[in-house]
């Protein structure tokens, strides 16, 4: 067994190859007039970068749409771009964490997606099928359940309630895209693919991802 001085050094340098990790800036650069790396066509500067970047001004109109924001997370995968990548996850995402109440966990979530990223060339990205639709709040929800309860002793009428109860409910109807697409990459220079589909959920004025369902080619029905 180890003594307590070799134990002790062990954690140092334990300590000093996460520091070394945590900072070290891996992501890959691209220049504004290259084809994006998400396939879309388009040069970088007017695809994927205003996202990447964060530019509110031009955002907006991008993230209308969630396949934007899909093929930005494609780019940011292949440009190892982790910071972009845990922004655009939502919180309910099963990998989330928050870095203010566990910073071991988030740095092992950063680490993991990185690892990710250097483990494959991502060659392209080819959407196969997406959706939008909207979720409408489940009538037995708690939180139904408690407006409809506080409406029915605030307002003057049934009328006026039920009008409030249907106000509510439009207001918390969820907007969900699923897409469907196949990824291309590379492993150690062998192609590699795999179909996924991807869900999104709009929060404010943002696209968040929120999982991802490997799909076998027999089970495809894009009818």
């Amino acid at each position: 067994s180890k003594s307590e001085s070799e134990e002790e050094n062990d954690g140092k340098n334990m300590k000093k190859d996460t520091r070394k990790y945590r900072f070290r800036n891996e992501a890959r650069s691209i220049k504004n007039s290259d084809r994006c790396l998400c396939s879309s066509g388009m040069i970088y500067e007017s695809c994927c970068k205003p996202l990447h970047l964060g530019m509110d001004s031009k955002s907006a109109e991008i993230d209308s749409d969630a396949e934007r924001v899909l093929r930005a997370r494609f780019s940011a995968f292949a440009l190892r771009d982790v910071n972009f990548i845990i922004r655009t996850t939502s919180k309910s995402n099963e990998d989330w964490v928050n870095e203010e109440e566990d910073k071991d966990g988030s740095l092992f979530w950063r680490v993991s997606i990185r690892t990710f990223c250097k483990r494959y060339a991502f060659v392209g990205i080819d959407i196969l099928d997406k959706k939008v639709f909207s979720l409408e709040p489940k009538e037995g929800s708690l939180g139904v359940q408690i407006s409809g309860w506080f409406d029915s002793i605030t307002s003057p009428n049934a009328q006026i309630a039920q009008e409030r109860l249907e106000n509510n409910k439009k207001n918390r109807k969820q907007t969900v895209s699923k897409i469907l697409f196949r990824a291309r990459l590379l492993e150690d220079g062998v192609p590699v693919s795999f179909i996924e589909e991807s869900k999104f959920v709009r929060e404010g004025p943002k696209w968040m991802y929120v999982s991802g369902r490997l799909v076998s080619a027999p089970d495809l029905d894009l009818e």
